[in-house]
């Protein structure tokens, strides 16, 4: 009787072993499968997130902020019914923080039967600025200096900073191309993962050309470059 126990056992050990990547075997003899009720082990399965889009300028993502977003989610019944329940929810936005970052809230969202409540996930984008593009925690900005500052140079640039100051960076007595870059340390963005350091700003100097000369301009211009 032993030995023919002990082969039933070997049999079903090879079967479980032999089809463990093709899915569970069927029960233990003489008892149900080996997990019970799989379905239903590990409790209620979980939702895919709610994603919202939270738009912010250059100047909250630079200075941090607070935003308060009421979110509205809907309890649903087992019995088909359904009620909305309304929440306010703080998002605390950390300095330097880039587009595509995610604050979540969990088990904030829809509620379903059997399962657990949907997570929000607030993703941050950033608002177009009028005049500084973001590059990593870098600042883009093109400054406009006329052609006669560009030939003569000695002259100051003065470029706005997204802290509102107006910072000066001095041309020397030699021409300035078209396309010219000055890197100003310290100016960018907050580094979100490096407290109390920043990117830089980097400025590109673009030259304004004027759309038409007099002839007499012209005569002058050909005698001056000849």
């Amino acid at each position: 009787a032993w030995w023919n126990g002990w082969h039933g056992w070997n049999a079903w050990w090879n079967a479980w072993w032999n089809g463990w990547h093709g899915g569970m075997p069927g029960g233990m003899p003489g008892g149900s499968g080996m997990f019970g009720n799989v379905g239903g082990y590990g409790g209620p399965s979980k939702q895919a997130p709610v994603e919202k889009t939270i738009p912010l300028s250059l100047e909250e993502l630079y200075e941090g902020c607070s935003k308060k977003m009421k979110i509205t989610r809907t309890i649903h019944q087992s019995n088909g019914s359904s009620s909305q329940d309304e929440n306010i929810l703080t998002l605390n936005i950390k300095p330097g923080w880039k587009a595509g970052t995610k604050l979540t809230f969990p088990q904030e969202g829809d509620v379903y039967p059997g399962k657990k409540a949907q997570d929000v996930v607030f993703i941050v984008a950033e608002k177009p600025h009028s005049f500084f593009k973001r590059e990593g925690n870098d600042l883009h900005y093109t400054a406009q200096i006329t052609l006669v500052e560009a030939l003569c140079g000695n002259f100051e640039i003065v470029v706005p900073a997204i802290t509102q100051e107006k910072v000066p960076i001095p041309v020397s007595n030699n021409t300035i191309k078209p396309g010219s870059k000055r890197k100003i340390k310290g100016y960018g963005m907050p580094i979100s993962k490096q407290p109390g350091h920043y990117g830089d700003m980097l400025v590109t100097i673009e030259v304004e050309f004027p759309t038409s000369l007099s002839e007499q301009q012209k005569i002058e211009v050909r005698r001056i470059f000849s």
